[in-house]
């Protein structure tokens, strides 16, 4: 009976150190969303100012270039400039897309396996609630055993006094 108590113990030992770590992981869950959270902000006041500076190097751009329309080599040169920054914009905004995308699949990936652990905690948990009440239901049993033990051993000495 001892080896299966110590046996049941160190099932709880476990099964706690389990939990334990199930809850570490969701407070990291946590934690990792709020940073996913962050970053997602992060990147659209990045990708707000890339746009507001395209917008004042547009502007620029389109002033210079009525500045000097007379002169062919000097528009092809600002249109030239301004094809690249317009490129370096779009990469840039392809870039943080490509980023959120990204950071937004993790974040689905991280809460399905949040939930897969959660199902898990919530089996193993359900386990040891029954191995508890298993655990109760024998403890009540040896305690009648004994009883009946106790009883029988008391009736066997009267009967042994009485001979």
């Amino acid at each position: 009976m001892r080896p299966k108590i110590v046996e049941l113990t160190a099932a709880k030992l476990d099964l706690a150190e389990k939990v334990e770590g199930l809850e570490h992981t969701l407070r990291n869950r946590d934690s990792i969303i709020v940073q996913l959270e962050n970053d997602l902000g992060e990147a659209r006041d990045q990708n707000e100012q890339t746009e507001g500076i395209w917008k004042e190097r547009l502007a620029e751009q389109e002033k210079r270039h009525r500045e000097i329309q007379n002169g062919s080599v000097d528009i092809q040169r600002a249109y030239a400039e301004l094809q690249e920054e317009l490129d370096t914009a779009l990469a840039s905004l392809r870039n943080l897309e490509s980023q959120r995308t990204n950071q937004h699949q993790e974040a689905s990936r991280r809460l399905e396996e949040i939930e897969r652990l959660t199902v898990h905690s919530q089996t193993q948990e359900e386990e040891l609630d029954s191995l508890r009440h298993e655990l109760e239901a024998r403890r009540k049993a040896r305690d009648e055993e004994q009883d009946f033990l106790e009883r029988a051993q008391n009736e066997i000495e009267t009967l042994r006094a009485e001979i």
